[in-house]
C-alpha cells in the first residue's frame, strides 16, 4: 500500500493563515454559504470555514464543482472523477476531493472520540489499487519523508479496512509499513454506516478502539503515529489511486471530541 501525499502546510505556519481567506471562500461557495455550521467556541470560525467548530480547508480540483456539495445541512458530499487532482499534488499520480483540518492537529498521548455517519454510493467494486476514505495525517517533520496516513480506513474491491502506521525515528526517511488492523467483508453501500472510534496517537504505545455499526472490529494498546513535534490531523472525502471509475461518498454528523471513556 502506498499512500502518499504532502500536507496543505504545516499547521501554524504563515502559508497556512494567508490562505485562510481564500479558503473560506471557496468552501463557503462549495457548500452553499453554510461552512459556519459549527459550536461557536472557536473565535476563528467568525472568520474562517469551520466543520464542528474547526477550521477547514478544501484539497480538491478546484474546477469541480460537484466535487464537495452539501446536499443538507450537516451532510457532505464528496464525488471523484477520473483525471480530478488537487492543484497543491503537482501531477502526481493521485486524485482527490477532501476537506481537512491541517490548521488544528490533535495532540499526542490524548485519547479522542471520533464520529460521524458514511454512505458510499452504488454497488460497484472499487477499482483504485488503493482509495481512502478519512484519514488522520501527520503534520511532518523537516526532513521527514511524504508518508501515508497514520490512521485510516479504506476501500478494497467491496471491502472496508482499517490501517495504521507507526515509526519511532525522530527522521524517517522512508514511508513506514502499513498494517491492517480490521477488515469488514462487503460493507454496505447506499445506506448510512455508523462510524465510531477512540483513538490515541503515541508511536511507541496509543490505542484504538474502532466500531463500525456498532460492533467492534477492532481493540488493542498499539503503537500509532510518528514521531513527529506536532500530532496528526483529520481529513474526510476520497483519495485514490488514479483509475476510470467515478465514486461518491457522503459524511454526515463529524464530531470529534476528547474522551475519558
Amino acid at each position: 500500500m502506498k499512500l502518499v501525499h504532502k500536507p496543505f502546510s504545516q499547521p501554524g505556519s504563515r502559508h497556512a493563515v494567508r490562505s485562510a481567506a481564500l479558503i473560506h471562500l471557496v468552501l463557503t461557495a462549495a457548500l452553499g454559504g453554510s461552512a459556519h455550521a459549527a459550536p461557536p467556541d472557536n473565535p476563528a470560525c467568525a472568520k474562517d470555514a469551520c466543520i464542528d467548530g474547526r477550521v477547514v480547508n478544501v484539497h480538491a480540483d478546484g474546477g469541480a464543482p460537484y466535487a464537495i456539495t452539501e446536499p443538507s445541512s450537516g451532510e457532505y458530499r464528496f464525488e471523484l472523477r477520473p483525471g480530478d487532482r488537487w492543484s497543491l499534488d503537482r501531477g502526481a499520480p493521485r486524485e482527490r476531493a477532501e476537506l481537512s483540518f491541517d490548521e488544528q492537529p490533535v495532540r499526542f498521548d490524548t485519547l479522542y472520540r471520533v464520529s460521524y455517519e458514511m454512505l458510499i454510493e452504488g454497488t460497484a467494486p472499487v477499482t483504485s489499487d488503493w482509495l481512502v476514505v478519512g484519514q488522520w495525517h501527520a503534520s511532518e517533520d523537516p526532513g521527514d519523508a511524504a508518508s501515508s496516513p497514520v490512521l485510516g480506513l479504506a476501500l478494497k474491491g467491496r471491502d472496508l479496512t482499517v490501517f495504521t502506521q507507526s515509526t519511532t525515528l525522530q527522521t524517517h526517511t522512508k514511508n513506514p509499513q502499513a498494517m491492517q488492523r480490521a477488515r469488514v467483508r462487503n460493507v454496505t453501500r447506499d445506506r448510512w454506516i455508523a462510524i465510531s472510534y477512540d483513538v490515541r496517537f503515541n508511536p511507541r504505545l496509543g490505542a484504538l478502539d474502532m466500531r463500525i455499526d456498532g460492533r467492534t472490529v477492532f481493540s488493542g494498546a498499539i503503537p500509532i503515529g510518528y514521531a513527529d513535534a506536532v500530532g496528526p490531523y483529520f481529513k474526510f472525502g476520497i483519495y485514490r489511486s488514479p483509475t476510470q471509475q467515478t465514486l461518491a461518498v457522503r459524511y454526515r454528523n463529524l464530531k470529534i471530541r476528547e474522551t475519558t471513556r
